[in-house]
């Protein structure tokens, strides 16, 4: 169930019959247990009717009018036995269940206004922290991902030729991202840097390569 908004407390009363059929009722309520979810139906005269597996136990007594309204305004309402006090003598019957009633959502123009800035506030500081944690991490992996780089260069040419310089980068980004989750201020300035830096050093890398693979004595 989602997250309510509010969270009130209200108390059933039985309905206005005869005794008979009045404890019916109260011996049927002695079964339920606290947590057990109830249905909450408005009907003329702004009663509100309390049922549970498609049978009316009672009634929201008049004093609690702001459940009646809270429904006329299309609010979205979860009612739940907060408790319950079961006589067992003679009969076993519910003699009093206080109500937990929820409120899921608003259905007054405002109120829906209101949820919907409080949601997309929200999921907007979500979306920041999630990228925010993808950028600190692609910088933490970045030292791990040139050396690798180094290895494949060198095992591929045969050579230590690119070793040197892929070491001076692998430093280069591995304190690139120190400074990113040290002193986020001043990580842009030295993100472009560093963007204009590796994009020559890779540039210098692979024409090292490229020279390198020409003046190898083919193999025959």
């Amino acid at each position: 169930m989602a997250e309510p908004l509010r969270s009130y407390t209200s108390f059933m009363v039985a309905f206005a019959e005869p005794a008979r059929s009045r404890r019916a009722r109260m011996r049927r309520c002695a079964a339920l247990r606290p947590g057990d979810a109830l249905m909450l139906e408005a009907r003329d005269g702004g009663v509100v009717v309390v049922g549970h597996d498609g049978a009316d136990l009672g009634v929201i007594p008049p004093a609690h009018g702001w459940v009646a309204a809270s429904i006329a305004e299309g609010d979205t309402l979860a009612c739940s036995v907060a408790a319950i006090e079961v006589n067992r003598w003679p009969v076993k019957r519910a003699v009093r269940i206080e109500l937990r009633i929820d409120v899921l959502a608003d259905g007054s123009v405002l109120g829906r206004a209101a949820q919907w800035s409080v949601t997309s506030v929200t999921r907007g500081v979500e979306v920041a922290a999630d990228v925010g944690g993808m950028a600190l991490r692609a910088a933490a992996d970045a030292p791990a991902a040139a050396g690798r780089g180094a290895k494949f260069a060198a095992l591929w040419t045969g050579r230590t030729i690119a070793a040197p310089a892929v070491n001076v980068v692998y430093r280069g980004v591995d304190g690139l991202a120190e400074i990113a989750v040290r002193k986020p201020a001043r990580a842009v300035r030295r993100l472009v840097l560093w963007i204009v830096g590796l994009g020559f050093a890779a540039f210098a890398l692979v024409l090292a390569i490229l020279i390198l693979l020409h003046t190898l004595p083919r193999r025959t």
